[in-house]
């Protein structure tokens, strides 16, 4: 999507094997009949706040309500959490530093009875490390 938000909401739609894009306009119409707590940021006393005081329910609500009245129950955050509502959302992208390693694990559950079994759990791992560097084109080092 454009920014953050609609990108973020384009991911959840298309897991788990999907690609989806939301424009602006999508995304708004997507928005419209999502509760509120959809949107980052608005967690559980939020969201009580806004339907027990205001009445408000989805994001086409919160997108649609007078600014006079949301900021009687968001405070300064009412023009942030409208606009977002709408679909659009100014916060700044930080895109994550490339990787410097590779690595697998397995679950703590898992118990290796014989030395056979841990001989297999060793090269399945093995076999995995192996399939995600190939995938990373990370050059190694030891």
């Amino acid at each position: 999507g454009p920014n953050k938000l609609l990108a973020r909401l384009a991911t959840s739609i298309a897991k788990p094997d999907g690609f989806v894009y939301l424009d602006e306009q999508t995304g708004c119409e997507y928005l419209r009949d999502l509760p509120c707590s959809a949107l980052p940021e608005i967690g559980e006393k939020t969201r009580h706040a806004l339907e027990q005081n205001l009445g408000i329910k989805t994001c086409g609500q919160l997108a649609n309500a007078n600014i006079d009245q949301l900021s009687s129950v968001l405070k300064s955050r009412s023009n942030h959490f409208r606009s977002m509502a709408r679909g659009t959302d100014n916060r700044q992208w930080i895109p994550r530093p490339l990787r410097n390693s590779v690595s697998v694990q397995c679950s703590y559950g898992l118990r290796c009875n014989d030395s056979n079994h841990t001989r297999k759990v060793i090269n399945d791992l093995a076999q995995q490390l192996n399939a995600r560097y190939i995938e990373s084109s990370a050059a190694s080092r030891s």
